[in-house]
């Protein structure tokens, strides 16, 4: 239960009912809503709080949260908390003889494990871009977190010491911090980053010798695929889990720069054309459930739904065209397929068939022989 009307994400005035403190008096509660909090692990929702504005501080009910399946364990001086996984939740130390949470406290957690969490990027062609991106990147954050962006540290580059880009940041309130000139220890954690997302990008261009024109999609692939790895950082969760607060399915995953079969829809096509153009998977959509296909012939990106995979093929930039499946992988396809379930199969010449006519006057037409000398004796025959 809370006092400030304020921390509340969605808050309902229809439920009026009481609750009994310490002292054995009821007093009254005035609302019921949700209350999302920012821990280190994530963005944790919390349902059904009481707004009991009679109180002075939040209180946090260690029965509910047995309820809910969650372990809470006293040992010395902190109060350790793991959710139904057996993951961290929260570790609380005493005060003043008791266990108080700020989301204050909270949030502070949260930033000190912010890059660790879900990173986000962005391509640019001119420097000129990146004012009106941060601005973009900003809304989009806050809105996701319900959190406001309060400190950025960059380095000291004309796209972030621009005029336009400090006006943002003074009219936001947010406070700019810049590393020193070469001192990109400074910055990292950012730095550390970026040189794991570029060691990713250039092994997925040579993995299928892809153009490096194609270094952009690399990149947002690699940081696609990172968003969703596990980090002992955030306790075996991926950043995606911890930003958003709920796992994702990963059986959408395909290789990257794969050769790939994209359908052309029914009315872009006559009865005989090709259901289906050759492209290269270059990622995935960020605005549509689909995969994003480069075609060769045009060098265009087009995002489809109904995409059939060749993981092992890739397309051959130099002479345009899929380039053929090594001996090797054919071999291997081949033993695949040998090893595969048997099958009963027959490839005799299949006979001709009969009329059930005859079949049925055959069935009525019977020869009955004597079975012992005694009816053999008495059969006239």
């Amino acid at each position: 239960m809370s006092p400030d009307a304020t921390i509340f994400k969605t808050l309902g005035k229809s439920c009026q009912t009481k609750v009994k403190v310490g002292n054995g008096q009821f007093i009254k509660a005035e609302g019921k809503g949700d209350v999302l909090i920012c821990i280190s692990t994530g963005n944790k929702l919390i349902s059904n709080v009481l707004l009991v504005p009679e109180i002075d501080r939040n209180l946090f009910s260690i029965a509910q949260l047995l309820d809910k399946g969650y372990s809470v364990v006293f040992k010395g001086k902190e109060c350790q908390i793991a959710d139904p996984s057996g993951s961290s939740f929260m570790t609380v130390t005493m005060t003043d003889k008791c266990f108080e949470i700020m989301i204050r406290m909270v949030s502070e957690d949260l930033v000190e494990n912010f890059t660790n969490s879900v990173k986000h990027d962005d391509v640019c062609e001119k420097k000129s871009e990146v004012a009106q991106v941060f601005l973009k990147f900003k809304a989009e954050a806050e809105t996701e977190i319900c959190c406001k962006l309060k400190t950025i540290r960059s380095e000291n580059g004309a796209e972030y010491t621009s005029a336009q880009f400090q006006a943002i940041c003074t009219d936001t309130g947010i406070k700019h911090q810049l590393t020193n000139v070469y001192t990109p220890q400074q910055n990292r954690v950012s730095e550390r980053k970026n040189r794991s997302l570029l060691d990713m990008a250039r092994c997925l261009l040579f993995e299928k010798d892809m153009s490096k024109n194609m270094w952009a999609e690399a990149v947002n692939i690699a940081v696609y695929l990172q968003n969703r790895l596990s980090t002992k950082a955030l306790a075996h969760k991926t950043p995606f889990e911890a930003w958003f607060g709920f796992k994702l399915s990963l059986a959408h995953l395909r290789t990257f720069g794969c050769l790939c079969y994209a359908q052309v829809p029914a009315v872009k096509r006559s009865k005989l054309d090709e259901i289906a153009q050759a492209g290269i998977l270059v990622g995935y959509s960020s605005i549509k459930k689909g995969y994003r296909v480069l075609d060769p012939s045009t060098n265009k990106v087009l995002v489809s739904r109904d995409v059939v995979f060749n993981e092992k093929a890739s397309w051959n930039q130099e002479k345009n065209e899929p380039e053929a499946i090594s001996e090797e992988l054919m071999a291997d396809q081949i033993e695949s397929d040998q090893n595969g379930p048997e099958m009963d199969i027959h490839d005799e010449q299949v006979r001709g068939t009969r009329p059930l006519v005859e079949i049925y006057e055959r069935a009525h037409v019977a020869i009955v022989e004597p079975t012992c000398f005694e009816e053999a004796e008495a059969d006239e025959r």
